[in-house]
């Protein structure tokens, strides 16, 4: 936060919330290397910070669930769930992270289970991250050719700081699954968020189905945003 501090708007409340912690999936050995330059009062560019990143390797493919499953991202997420029940009515929440895909991608994840969203509902809006992502990723794979960077680096470098894979979700969901019975089981047993705050926020953030009027049919929508699907029942 210090490093890029959020843009200052008039009128607008910043919380911040940490998800990562000490826990963070980072491998000690760029942890050692970062501490070190930090130590000696050096802070490395953009292009030797990448550089540092690729030698150790991409984040693994379990990370969104190393994310959600540690101490920080459980008080973390429930903390996120308490400012948007307590948003008042007719006020917006924005939410993000450095990159806008792990700690933000998997809140976004939580919302939407809690809003009664379904799992290929859910994957749709996660991997929207790759399209609208992916001019910022042209200019950046330009900039660090520019500066040396390997091609095949390239490729590694974007699949883990910039790019989501179904992977990442899938493995997120199976393990909230094998632990809670579902997503929204996790939501409600691991981060305190009880059936009647649910339906609270069911009442807050979605729109009536066109058809039966209700906000608990799979055919209701996020106001202003997309409609989970066309099945009323």
């Amino acid at each position: 936060m210090e490093n890029a501090p959020d843009v200052q708007i008039e009128g607008v409340e910043y919380r911040s919330i940490d998800i990562l912690g000490d826990e963070a999936t980072i491998p000690d050995g760029l942890l050692a290397e970062l501490d070190e330059l930090a130590a000696q009062g050096m802070e490395p560019d953009t292009v030797s910070t990448i550089r540092l990143y690729l030698k150790y390797g991409p984040y693994s493919d379990r990370f969104p669930v190393e994310i959600l499953f540690s101490d920080a991202g459980k008080a973390g997420y429930g903390q996120f769930f308490r400012e948007l029940l307590a948003l008042p009515e007719g006020e917006a929440l924005l939410f993000h992270c450095f990159r806008g895909k792990d700690r933000t991608g998997c809140a976004a994840m939580l919302l939407l289970f809690a809003l009664g969203a379904d799992e290929e509902t859910v994957m749709k809006d996660y991997l929207l991250t790759n399209e609208f992502n992916a001019a910022p990723i042209a200019e950046e794979r330009q900039y660090l050719t520019e500066n040396g960077v390997a091609e095949d680096k390239l490729d590694t470098f974007t699949a883990t700081m910039d790019q989501v894979f179904p992977a990442l979700l899938e493995n997120a969901v199976a393990r909230m699954t094998e632990a809670y019975g579902s997503p929204p089981g996790y939501i409600t047993e691991e981060l305190g968020v009880t059936e009647v705050e649910v339906t609270r926020l069911r009442n807050k953030f979605l729109a009536s189905c066109l058809q039966c009027k209700t906000a608990d049919c799979p055919s209701a929508s996020i106001r202003g945003g997309f409609r989970f699907n066309n099945n009323c029942v």
